[in-house]
């Protein structure tokens, strides 16, 4: 397992958002994802009364039977809160700045408990373990001109002494690693409106967790404002600004948690959480995503996940964060028994937990931490380099990425490969995947089947209010219109089901606005010694008016470069870059690496407006290809422009890789249905 923004060394799991850039709700990550990631959420309130004081009481799970074929560990997870819910708002709250927040520091506003798969000692990765906060969350100071350093095993945040008064300093103080988060632009730099800690000992390892919730739209932008206020919690064991520790504990693989936060602060009584004063159904969400996978995709061979193990299980779970060898198409699976033949470590007894593909020596166990760093095999983000307490540089450190920011596919950032064995070590490697869920729930009127949604929301967005199998498919409700479910059991899904928007309230599609990349202009055939090349962008728009649209332009690399069986794989190409582009306004670029090669790409993303009939719109990009081999008759990079609406489901980037197009909540609504004439590319001859 790979550190930095997973639970090594500790006993809890990691729900930590890795840029604010990853809420970017209308972009569904990327569609190669090896492993399943596939959570579900239940919401329900202690009191469904209009403008009640309820608890509101949530699970969510991503799978933690030793037997779940779909069970996986989230690399981030955002939980939204309706923005018609009353929560008090205790930003910038602390010992030096009360203000008006009604509720008490170190006043009880909830509880928290979770269930982590782990596995043990390099072996299989199906332990489940619960932990448990006797004490609850606890509300904690938003100030961030106020802060603690956290100290050893988190000792200055759980000290009583700055003051003494019987309450954890880490309650009264802001704590420094988060300062850290936000001077890396990983948190907004505003303070959140509420924040609450957690902290147990758990098998002899301190934990410390700091939930913070940000009013709407501060946590993933304005496209994440609809969905409420969002809530993250944060495990300062796996923050990176935090030294880890080696443990025996190599993996973790599943996960679900249990939070209820409470109506009523205790002991006070003070109002902590109000149900909505008006009457109506409400939706609850969880954007959650996926570790990155950087050696599975469309350019590398698959993975053994689909063969059947004992039991039932599935040979799943490949993202990096569980890979020994993170850039080679794994033998075996990191979940599956020991043992012949699926554990890809099958060659030797006892088995040092590293997969064959990368093992220096196949076919004999070289001890359980090869690299005698201190961290065990299938705990270490560089097992056969040492990088760790007892030899190597920066213990484990995986800061390449996150120093160069948020990356452009809007995914972790951090691939959970170390810094010393990273062959892309300022680049994110792999795809990821993210999941919006959302869980519905009724106030002060009638719920006649119980599924969440009041009778009026229903007979007002097409389902049936009298059967628990018909929920509402609208674009009114973020996700119902892309999830390839016929919600309403009416016999059309996701943009089959009819009409919608204002006039058309209880359907998915918007009025058809074909929107085309005709045609990418410019040389074929380039000189192999590298220099900046001019390509063209031609876009058609049928319209008699204006139109708004995203386009991406990706380039990559030829052939794919897949490093052979064998430890320390070199490092792959570079697919150049983009330099400017003239008629359009980036809003992303940089280099990604993301087909489940070795090899480094680049995206470049722009919002443009496309010119009415029968005007052609052009967009110019301006590419610089490094030096390559001089063999002409070859293809030798790839460039490919991709075009989609705001609120399109269509591809942006480039299909599958890169998700939905970027623009609104939930990227509903199939504009533009025809997205065979949405991606344009062309190939180049260096020679």
């Amino acid at each position: 397992m790979r550190r930095v923004w997973t639970s090594r060394g500790v006993l809890l799991p990691l729900l930590v958002l890795l840029a604010a850039s990853f809420v970017f709700l209308g972009r569904g990550g990327h569609y190669a994802e090896a492993s399943p990631f596939n959570p579900t959420l239940t919401t329900s309130l202690t009191s469904s009364g209009a403008g009640a004081t309820s608890d509101i009481n949530q699970f969510a799970n991503w799978g933690t039977s030793p037997i779940d074929a779909s069970r996986s560990f989230p690399a981030s997870s955002v939980y939204f809160t309706p923005g018609n819910w009353g929560i008090p708002n205790c930003a910038g709250f602390g010992l030096n700045s009360l203000g008006n927040c009604p509720v008490g520091l170190n006043e009880r506003t909830g509880s928290f408990a979770s269930t982590t798969t782990f596995g043990l000692l390099n072996s299989q990765c199906a332990i489940a373990v619960p932990v448990g906060f006797p004490n609850g969350m606890r509300n904690a100071s938003t100030d961030p001109s106020d802060t603690i350093a956290p100290g050893t095993a988190f000792a200055s945040l759980n000290a009583d002494v700055n003051p003494a008064d019987g309450i954890a300093d880490g309650v009264e103080h802001w704590n420094t690693l988060l300062s850290g988060l936000q001077s890396a632009g990983l948190l907004p730099a505003t303070p959140p409106r509420e924040r609450q800690t957690l902290s147990t000992t758990a098998l002899g390892t301190q934990v410390w967790v700091d939930a913070l919730t940000y009013d709407p739209g501060l946590l993933g932008g304005a496209a994440s404002a609809p969905l409420g206020y969002a809530t993250t919690f944060i495990l300062e064991n796996a923050n990176p600004l935090n030294p880890p520790s080696p443990s025996l504990i190599t993996d973790t693989c599943g996960l679900s948690n249990n939070i209820t936060e409470s109506g009523l602060a205790s002991p006070s009584g003070t109002i902590h959480r109000s149900n909505p004063a008006s009457p109506g159904s409400s939706v609850f969400f969880l954007q959650a995503g996926s570790s990155r996978d950087a050696d599975q995709g469309p350019s590398a061979p698959a993975e053994p996940t689909t063969y059947a193990l004992p039991g039932g299980l599935s040979g799943n779970g490949f993202v990096n964060p569980l890979d020994t060898c993170p850039f080679q198409p794994n033998a075996g699976g990191p979940i599956a028994p020991a043992g012949a033949p699926f554990n890809g470590d099958a060659a030797e007894s006892p088995g040092d937990g590293i997969d064959e593909v990368c093992d220096p020596n196949p076919n004999l166990f070289d001890g359980s931490d090869v690299d005698v760093d201190g961290y065990l095999n299938r705990g270490d983000n560089c097992p056969i380099v040492a990088n760790g307490v007892l030899a190597g540089p920066n213990n484990q450190q995986d800061l390449g990425e996150v120093s160069t920011g948020a990356p452009v596919d809007g995914g972790p950032a951090s691939d959970s490969i170390g810094d010393n064995c990273d062959i892309n070590p300022t680049v994110p490697d792999g795809h990821f995947h993210t999941a919006l869920r959302g869980a519905p729930v009724c106030v002060g009127t009638t719920d006649s089947d119980g599924d969440g949604w009041c009778d009026l929301t229903e007979g007002g967005l097409g389902s049936n209010p009298g059967s628990s199998a018909s929920t509402p498919e609208a674009l009114q409700v973020p996700g119902s219109c892309s999830d390839g479910a016929d919600n309403d059991a009416d016999g059309g899904t996701d943009l089959n089901d009819s009409a919608g928007g204002p006039a058309n309230p209880t359907g998915c599609q918007l009025a058809s606005h074909d929107l085309a990349a005709k045609k990418l202009n410019g040389p074929a055939i380039v000189t192999c010694a590298g220099l900046t090349q001019q390509y063209n962008l031609l876009l058609n728009n049928p319209q008699s008016v204006s139109e708004s649209g995203e386009i991406s332009f990706y380039l990559d690399s030829q052939p794919s470069y897949i490093p052979p069986v064998g430890p320390n794989p070199a490092p792959g190409k570079s697919a150049g870059s983009v330099q400017s582009i003239v008629g359009a306004t980036i809003t992303a670029s940089g280099p990604i690496n993301i087909d489940g090669d070795a090899d480094v790409e680049w995206l470049a993303k722009a919002t443009v407006s496309l010119k009415k009939f029968p005007a052609t719109t052009t967009v110019q990009v301006n590419v610089s290809l490094p030096a390559t081999s001089c063999v002409a008759g070859t293809t030798d990079f790839m460039i490919t422009a991709d075009l989609c609406h705001g609120n399109d489901i269509a591809p942006l980037g480039v299909g599958p890789l890169n998700g939905a197009c970027a623009g609104s909540a939930t990227s509903d609504g199939g504009q533009d249905r025809n997205s065979a004439n949405d991606i344009t590319s062309i190939s180049i001859d260096a020679q």
